[in-house]
């Protein structure tokens, strides 16, 4: 049998790339290595959340939960939009 874990990921590490990008012109001494540090450092905050598939990611959080992660990112990361918002600190 052969396995195949490349779709494996943590469900939080694109949206905190993408946070970090967008906000890293704000940011301008920060070099690349810098810049995924704080990735890192944010990743590190957050709840570890494996998938296979984003929308796996549904099943796992409960309905009731939902709301208050959304709301949670928001305060974190008022700049982003909230259409984009899909993480929550921890």
């Amino acid at each position: 049998m052969i396995f195949n874990f490349e779709q494996v990921h943590n469900y939080y590490e694109r949206a905190v790339f993408e946070a970090v990008a967008r906000l890293s012109g704000s940011y301008p001494d920060y070099d690349a290595g810098m810049l995924a540090d704080v990735a890192c450092m944010a990743l590190n905050r957050l709840p570890a959340r494996y998938v296979r598939h984003d929308v796996d990611m549904m099943f796992t959080c409960q309905k009731k939960n939902a709301r208050p992660l959304r709301i949670r990112c928001m305060r974190r990361w008022p700049s982003l939009s909230p259409m984009s918002v899909s993480v929550a600190p921890g």
